[in-house]
C-alpha cells in the first residue's frame, strides 16, 4: 500500500516537476499558459540563430518572456531581452514576473524559485545562478555578457544596435553554455538590419510569417473591419506579417523587379552608352555604371580604397568599350581642378562632367531615378547576374526619404551605416534619360 501512495506521489508531483524542467512546453502549462502551435514551434527550435516574423498580437511578449524564464531558471543562463524602448522594456519584465509569480504559486516547493537578486530590471535565480535581464535598445548595453539573447520588436530596433551592440554580447560563451539568438517582430522596412538578417537564410532560421487570424483567439470580425478602415499595405504589413513598402521607401519593390532582366539575357546593342561614377569616401564604394541608350544597364562595377587614377584609367577603358557619350562623375569636395587633372587625363570618350552633390541636387537626382522606374524606362540586371547587382538591388530596397531633425527638410539616403553607392552612380547615369524615355545624345562632333 505505501509503494502504491508513494509511486502514485510520484506520478503527481516529482514526475511532472522533472518534465516542466526539461520541457518548456510542460513549463508553459504548469505557469498556467497553452501555448499555440507556432510558439510551440519557436520555443523548441534549436537554431542557435532564430528570426519570428509574427503579425500583432501574436503572442509575442508571452513568447519571450516565457522563453527566458524557462532558461535561466532551470538551465542557469543568461539571459538578455532588448526591447526598443524603456516602456517595451517594463512591460517585457512585467509579463517575467506573472509568468514567474504562476509558477511560483503552483509549486512551491521547486527548489528552482529561490532568488538571489530581484530588482526592477534583474532577476537572478538562487540555484541555477540564471540572470534575466530586460534593457531597452541603447549603447548602454555595450557592457554587458549574454548567452541567450531575444530582441523584441526588432524591426524597430536601430540597425547600428543590432550589429554592433547587441549581437556581440554572446561572442563568447562560458563552458557548458550555449549560444541563442532571437529576433522577434512585426515587419516594418525593408533595408534594416532586421531585414537582412531575415533574408540571409544561410546564417538565419526564419519561422513566418504568423499571420494575426492564424491565432486562435483572433477576433475574425475585429480584423476584417480593420482591414476595411485602413490601407491595404498598412493591413498586411501588421496583421498578415508581410513586407510591403512605407511611405519612406523611395523605391517600390515592385517597379524595381518589373526593371529587372534575367541574367543571361542577351541585351540589345545600343546606339550609344552614358556612365556614371560615384567616388568614395573613404570606406564607401567607387561605382562605375553604364547605360545603353535603350535604358540597359551594360555594365556595373565597384571597388575599394582605389586612387582616383586607377578608376579614371577603369573609366575611359570603359569609355571606349561601349561607345560612352556622356560621363558624369561625382565631383563633391574634389573640385573641377582635380576632375579635369585626373579624368581628362586619361581621355575618357565624349563629354565629361562633374556632378556636385547638395541636399536639394541629390533630391532632384533621385527624384529622377524614381520616376524613371515608375515609367519602366530603364532595365536593371537581376541580383543573381553579379555581386555588385545584389548590392544595387538591396541599396535601392533600402533607399528613403528622411526628413531633417532641425530644419524639418526632405532628403533622400541610405539607412545609417548602409551604403547608396550603387544607386548614385545608377542615378548619375540615369540622368541623361530627363525628360524622355530614351537618351538624348549631344551630336557626335560636339563630344
Amino acid at each position: 500500500m505505501i509503494r502504491k501512495d508513494l509511486r502514485e506521489h510520484c506520478r503527481r508531483t516529482v514526475l511532472p516537476r522533472l518534465l516542466e524542467e526539461t520541457d518548456i512546453v510542460a513549463f508553459c502549462k504548469a505557469c498556467g499558459f497553452s501555448p499555440y502551435p507556432y510558439q510551440i514551434d519557436a520555443m523548441t527550435n534549436p537554431a542557435q540563430r532564430l528570426i519570428l516574423l509574427w503579425g500583432r498580437r501574436c503572442g509575442k511578449t508571452a513568447t519571450c518572456a516565457l522563453l527566458a524564464l524557462w532558461h535561466c531558471m532551470f538551465k542557469g543562463d543568461n539571459a538578455i531581452i532588448v526591447s526598443y524602448n524603456q516602456e517595451q522594456a517594463k512591460i517585457m519584465m512585467s509579463e517575467i514576473r506573472k509568468w514567474y509569480r504562476n509558477y511560483k504559486y503552483k509549486n512551491p516547493e521547486s527548489e528552482f524559485i529561490a532568488l538571489k537578486r530581484d530588482s526592477s530590471r534583474d532577476i537572478v535565480f538562487a540555484k541555477s545562478g540564471g540572470h534575466i535581464m530586460c534593457r531597452p535598445a541603447g549603447p548602454g548595453i555595450r557592457g554587458y555578457q549574454a548567452n541567450i539573447i531575444i530582441i523584441d520588436e526588432a524591426a524597430q530596433v536601430p540597425d547600428s544596435l543590432i550589429q554592433e551592440e547587441i549581437t556581440p554580447l554572446a561572442a563568447v560563451l562560458e563552458p557548458g553554455k550555449q549560444r541563442k539568438i532571437l529576433m522577434i517582430s512585426t515587419p516594418h522596412s525593408r533595408g534594416t538590419a532586421f531585414y537582412d538578417c531575415w533574408r540571409n537564410r544561410d546564417v538565419w532560421t526564419v519561422l513566418g510569417p504568423i499571420k494575426t487570424e492564424s491565432c486562435p483567439n483572433a477576433d475574425l470580425e475585429y480584423l476584417a473591419a480593420e482591414r476595411e478602415n485602413m490601407p491595404e499595405s498598412v493591413y498586411k504589413q501588421e496583421y498578415e506579417a508581410e513586407w510591403m513598402d512605407t511611405q519612406s521607401n523611395v523605391f517600390s519593390i515592385h517597379d524595381i523587379e518589373a526593371c529587372m532582366y534575367p541574367p543571361h539575357e542577351k541585351l540589345p546593342a545600343p546606339k550609344y552608352c552614358v556612365m556614371g561614377v560615384d567616388l568614395a569616401r573613404i570606406v564607401d564604394y567607387t561605382v562605375i555604371t553604364v547605360l545603353s541608350d535603350d535604358g540597359y544597364v551594360m555594365h556595373i562595377e565597384n571597388m575599394q580604397r582605389t586612387p582616383y587614377e586607377v578608376v579614371a584609367a577603369r573609366a575611359a577603358e570603359l569609355s571606349h568599350k561601349y561607345n560612352v557619350a556622356r560621363t558624369l562623375v561625382d565631383s563633391t569636395g574634389l573640385g573641377d581642378p582635380v576632375l579635369n587633372e585626373i579624368f581628362r587625363r586619361e581621355k575618357i570618350k565624349g563629354v565629361l562632367e562633374g556632378f556636385v552633390f547638395s541636399n536639394k541636387s541629390k533630391l532632384s537626382l533621385i527624384n529622377n531615378l524614381r520616376s524613371v522606374f515608375e515609367r519602366r524606362a530603364i532595365h536593371i540586371p537581376h541580383p543573381d547576374h553579379s555581386p555588385a547587382a545584389r548590392k544595387l538591388y538591396y541599396e535601392l530596397l533600402a533607399f528613403r526619404y528622411e526628413e531633417t531633425k532641425i530644419t524639418k527638410t526632405l532628403r533622400v539616403a541610405a539607412p545609417q551605416r548602409k551604403h547608396d553607392d550603387h544607386v548614385i552612380s545608377l542615378a548619375l547615369a540615369a540622368d541623361n534619360l530627363r525628360p524622355h524615355d530614351r537618351i538624348t545624345f549631344l551630336k557626335p562632333q560636339e563630344w
